[in-house]
């Protein structure tokens, strides 16, 4: 299935979207992303493709642009299933209301994407997708959170060349970000990190960390290929 991925801005990669496609494409999906504030390219690949899935970054301070894209999306394929992810689209379940909105989801995202894409493909229905909240019929249902991925190094090597490949002004940044881990030991007042903790409360252990090993092969793979 065609995935469309969005991001609001061309600074670098995300790597959450990058640990997305990676997943998405080792099972067999094909994934396109539209960097920052290109609505003509965004129509053009609309137009010129059939997304059954468009995978929409949320952040704190970024839900408008979200949303945004989420209509600019509906306006030219209504069809095409809306999914917001991230920190405001965690928090903020009531987004699912909005008619521009089919699909939110909460907290990390590979299994849930992985499992709705594949819904999507099949036609089948998503309502009991573990992670995601929509509405039917007036009501919203909002699922229970997965386990957490207790082996980072399980999942595959971030995808970045969902960027260097169609921006190649990425590839030659003088720098690369990385994350060697995921969760936060401290209980910081102004971070959403503890919010996040209780989400996923008897979910596993929440602050994890990839071994050395792998994260020196994330390091060493860029490096090589860019």
């Amino acid at each position: 299935m065609q995935i469309l991925f969005l991001q609001d801005n061309g600074i670098n990669e995300s790597l959450a979207l990058a640990d997305l496609s990676a997943v998405l494409r080792n099972a067999g999906h094909q994934v396109t992303l539209v960097l920052g504030d290109e609505e003509d390219d965004l129509v053009a690949r609309l137009r010129a493709g059939d997304p059954g899935l468009a995978v929409i970054p949320c952040p704190i301070a970024g839900h408008l642009r979200a949303l945004e894209d989420a209509r600019r999306i509906k306006a030219v394929r209504p069809e095409c299933i809306t999914l917001l992810g991230g920190t405001y689209a965690t928090f903020s379940p009531e987004l699912a209301r909005l008619p521009e909105v089919d699909v939110l989801l909460l907290g990390e995202g590979e299994g849930a994407v992985l499992e709705l894409a594949g819904r999507i493909e099949a036609g089948e229905g998503f309502e009991d997708v573990a992670n995601l909240v929509m509405e039917r019929d007036g009501e919203l249902i909002q699922n229970p959170m997965r386990p957490l991925v207790e082996d980072l190094d399980e999942l595959p090597i971030p995808d970045r060349d969902l960027y260097f490949d169609s921006y190649p002004f990425i590839a030659r940044l003088p720098w690369k970000k990385f994350a060697t881990g995921r969760g936060c030991f401290h209980e910081c007042g102004f971070c959403w990190n503890d919010a996040l903790r209780e989400m996923y409360a008897g979910g596993g252990r929440f602050t994890r960390r990839k071994s050395p090993r792998r994260a020196v092969d994330e390091i060493v793979r860029v490096q090589r290929s860019h």
